[in-house]
């Protein structure tokens, strides 16, 4: 029985064979029927992983899917939008990481998925295949393949990517997902709804998929519709529950929405749909801090990207009003390009000003996303003038002298000593 993330792979080629089940069924399962809402990220791979964006109301194959951008990490696993905050995590074990949705830029978190202790003693939880936010606590959950039974829920710190120690009780990291169905002991996907019931796909190794309900608590799994292949999962902003197997077809497990390709990769791994109704945030692009001698231009270029399709239009504005911030008493900006520059002027040297770079799109309610910097001008030291002094003479017997003096360009002017 395989139990690696590879096992999705196999049977990438399998076929929807039909809607997985009615809305009646749907609706005795816990299922949604409302109108599917939002977009959802898609992570997928012709050599190594990139990223792209679907939008659920475009089932057209030809439309449906904007591929955003290629990761240098090649094996980005499952993924998961955070509630509230709309970022998104995703797994290349053993590290949890965020993906920069204007790029497709994998960044891992300091920590690591690391070893914890249960019933069947300690394990290693790096080989991760589903990964949830659970939106009534914020908790973040995932399940590790174990060889031998079923896979094993435990808890991630999205501060840090640890393992949480005692996440289920004193000395207790991880619970098995035991299923009432034994032959269903691989898991893929996860994926808790609003009210905090958590679902996963199980496998028996063989042919058979169904979707699960199960107990965040202790891991026990009730079975319920059969599914097709899938390799991840993932709610959208009206309830809906999608999968997404490796083989590209998007599809909503309680059948309440049509089925659709997505075919900008190969293989897919990874679906993540955003909870956010009708507009997504931009994102933008690093800037950091910027300081250059006075004198000098310090200067930046703010970009970033929407993830709305189509994308919309972005303008760039500055603020220094919050308490210990303020923006440089002469600059130049374009709010349309996001050009910044500041020449500090020799009375400047020295300043430094900390400020927010915010990007705004013209979405339904707007969206932004920020960046705190500081732009500081150094101070450079010039040379002082002396004055002209010039050859002195006199009469032998009689003082011969001169009074030096001298000036110096630096603001506020420094302490002069004169020397032979």
């Amino acid at each position: 029985m395989a139990r690696h993330r590879g096992a999705v792979r196999r049977f990438s080629t399998l076929v929807i064979v039909a809607a997985l089940i009615g809305s009646l069924l749907a609706t005795s399962f816990g299922g949604r029927v409302l109108a599917a809402s939002g977009s959802c990220f898609l992570v997928g791979e012709p050599l190594f992983h990139h990223l792209s964006v679907t939008d659920l109301s475009d089932t057209d194959p030809v439309t449906n899917e904007a591929t955003i951008g290629w990761s240098s990490n090649s094996h980005v696993g499952p993924a998961v939008v955070q509630p509230g905050t709309g970022v998104l995590f995703a797994v290349e074990s053993p590290k949890l990481g965020t993906v920069n949705t204007g790029t497709g830029d994998f960044t891992p978190l300091s920590g690591g998925i690391a070893s914890q202790t249960g019933a069947l003693g300690p394990q290693n939880l790096d080989d991760v295949s589903g990964v949830a936010f659970d939106p009534t606590s914020g908790t973040l959950f995932g399940v590790a393949r174990y060889s031998g039974a079923g896979d094993l829920l435990f808890q991630i710190d999205p501060d840090t990517g640890n393992t949480v120690d005692d996440a289920f009780g004193p000395g207790i990291g991880y619970v098995e997902i035991v299923s009432d169905e034994v032959v269903q002991e691989d898991f893929y996907g996860l994926a808790i709804d609003a009210g905090g019931q958590m679902r996963a796909v199980g496998y028996d190794g063989i042919s058979q998929w169904k979707l699960h309900e199960v107990n965040k608590a202790d891991g026990a799994a009730v079975t319920g519709v059969d599914s097709s292949e899938v390799a991840d999962l993932s709610h959208d902003a009206a309830g809906n529950l999608w999968g997404i197997s490796g083989g590209g077809t998007l599809f909503e497990l309680f059948g309440a929405e049509p089925s659709r390709p997505m075919d900008n990769f190969p293989v897919y791994s990874a679906v993540a749909c955003s909870t956010v109704v009708g507009n997504l945030p931009p994102t933008l692009d690093p800037i950091g801090n910027q300081s250059g001698p006075e004198g000098s231009p310090i200067g930046f270029d703010a970009s970033a990207t929407d993830p709305d399709l189509p994308a919309q239009t972005l303008v760039f504005s500055l603020d220094g009003s919050a308490p210990g911030h303020s923006l440089p008493p002469t600059y130049a900006w374009n709010a349309t390009t996001g050009v910044f520059s500041w020449t500090p002027s020799e009375s400047q040297g020295g300043d430094s000003h900390t400020f927010v770079v915010v990007v705004t799109d013209n979405g339904a309610p707007v969206a932004t996303d920020t960046e705190t910097i500081t732009v500081s001008a150094t101070e450079t030291n010039q040379d002082p003038v002396l004055g002209a002094i010039g050859n002195q003479s006199g009469p032998e017997g009689s003082p011969i002298g001169f009074d030096a003096s001298a000036t110096d360009p630096d603001l506020p002017a420094q302490t002069l000593v004169f020397s032979l």
